[in-house]
C-alpha cells in the first residue's frame, strides 16, 4: 500500500503538479489497519504534503496507539478542525 500511495505522488510530481495534501478517499486508510494509516502519514512528512486528518483521528487511533505514529505525528502537524461535505441531496435543496 505505500508502494502505490508513493507511486501516485510522483506520477503527479512527474506531471508538473504539486499536490496540495493527501487524501484518503472516505478514510480507507485509517479503519482497516492502524498501519496504513501510519504509512499514509510517513509519506506525509516525507514529502512535506499535509495529510488530510481531522481532530476524531487525533483523538482517536493516534492517542490511543502513540508508538506507532510517534515519528510522523507531533504538536506541528497540521490537523483539519472540521470536512464539510454534501451529497445529491444537499443539492436537490438548493
Amino acid at each position: 500500500m505505500e508502494r502505490e500511495l508513493r507511486a501516485q505522488i510522483e506520477k503527479s510530481k512527474a506531471l508538473g503538479l504539486e499536490p496540495t495534501h493527501l487524501d484518503s478517499h472516505m478514510g480507507c486508510l485509517f479503519s482497516t489497519n492502524p498501519a496504513k494509516f501510519s504509512a499514509y502519514l510517513k509519506l506525509s512528512k516525507e514529502y512535506r504534503i499535509p495529510a488530510m486528518i481531522n481532530h476524531d483521528m487525533v483523538n482517536g487511533i493516534i492517542k490511543q496507539m502513540p508508538d506507532l505514529f510517534k515519528d510522523y505525528f507531533d504538536e506541528n502537524t497540521p490537523v483539519v478542525d472540521r470536512v464539510l461535505t454534501a451529497g445529491p441531496e444537499d443539492y436537490k435543496k438548493v
